[in-house]
């Protein structure tokens, strides 16, 4: 088991496509995840890339729809939306309905096992 701590903020769990604008700068954002996470498809991964520091990992059913959270890339990524303010790269909007979003008022722990996310503020996500 992998596990991270998230510290105070407001979140997303979601498709990283879904909150990566489809403009040259997004592109090149989106194309730097991808192979960084495909590097070792089957972990964890904490990763920052210009100062966006977000946590990827994939689901064990590839595409389609796991407790609410939707993904067309077989990928979720978890973030903190005020790093993605202002910047030309990502949506400002996170209204999608297969976004999930929370708030972390201190911190709380987030485990991926067997391909499952685990959040201990109540938030599971399984993803066969």
């Amino acid at each position: 088991m992998a596990s991270h701590t998230l510290k105070k903020g407001h979140y997303v769990i979601c498709d990283p496509a879904y909150i990566v604008k489809k403009n040259n700068e997004g592109q090149a954002y989106f194309n730097k995840l991808i192979d960084a996470f495909y590097r070792d498809a089957n972990k964890f991964h904490h990763l920052t890339f210009d100062d966006v520091e977000l946590y990827v990992c994939r689901s064990l059913g590839g595409d389609g729809l796991f407790d609410g959270v939707a993904t067309d890339t077989g990928l979720f990524v978890i973030v903190e939306t005020n790093q993605l303010k202002n910047d030309s790269r990502f949506r400002q909007s996170y209204t999608n309905g297969y976004i999930k979003t929370f708030d972390v008022e201190t911190e709380v722990d987030v485990s991926y096992e067997n391909f499952d996310l685990s959040i201990s503020n109540g938030i599971f996500i399984h993803t066969e």
